[in-house]
């Protein structure tokens, strides 16, 4: 016998014998709580599209500026990021 037949299981192993670390999200949280019947999207806070806020884009002031972090001249001399402000609120969000 060779030992690559030595080591070819009909099934994988994660399903013969589960263990924590075998399993998927929503099958751990099936077992830690069998009576509750839970989706992975639930599980994972996904939002429903409707209850998201709509934005303006006439609401919104955009501006390109010079990035930093690792990727040498090219990042640090060109208007790679993006700085995002939300007038009416004031939120500021900048993305390199």
């Amino acid at each position: 016998m060779s030992t690559a037949g030595l080591f070819h299981f009909p099934t994988p192993l994660t399903r013969i014998c589960p263990a924590p670390w075998g399993l998927r999200l929503w099958e751990k949280l099936t077992l830690l709580s069998p009576g509750i019947a839970v989706t992975p999207v639930q599980m994972a806070g996904k939002k429903d599209y409707p209850a998201l806020l709509s934005l303006d884009e006439n609401e919104l002031e955009e501006q390109f500026v010079k990035g930093h972090g690792p990727g040498g001249q090219a990042t640090n001399k060109t208007s790679n990021c993006v700085v995002l402000k939300h007038i009416p609120s004031g939120i500021v969000v900048k993305v390199d």
